[in-house]
């Protein structure tokens, strides 16, 4: 449900999923005992990389659900990047 609200276009209910989502990860996320089925699965590896999460939140929902995590594509350095050539 929180995965559902993280993704919707309304600005407000999106805030909500994601802290919901944050919660869950804090609080219940540590006591999972076992994975979702596969159909579930299927659809969370499915919204979660369009989602505007933090990624360890992301991580630790992967981790939860028994799937991969694949970190997303910066486009900017990271702010202490330096070159020093």
């Amino acid at each position: 449900m929180h995965l559902r609200a993280a993704g919707d276009p309304d600005d407000r209910l999106a805030a909500d999923g994601r802290k919901g989502l944050h919660d869950w990860v804090s609080n219940q996320a540590p006591t999972v005992y076992r994975t979702p089925a596969p159909e579930q699965a299927e659809s969370i590896s499915r919204m979660l990389p369009g989602l505007d999460l933090p990624p360890q939140v992301a991580r630790r929902i992967c981790f939860a659900a028994a799937l991969p995590y694949t970190a997303p594509h910066r486009t900017a350095p990271l702010p202490y990047a330096r070159d020093d050539r």
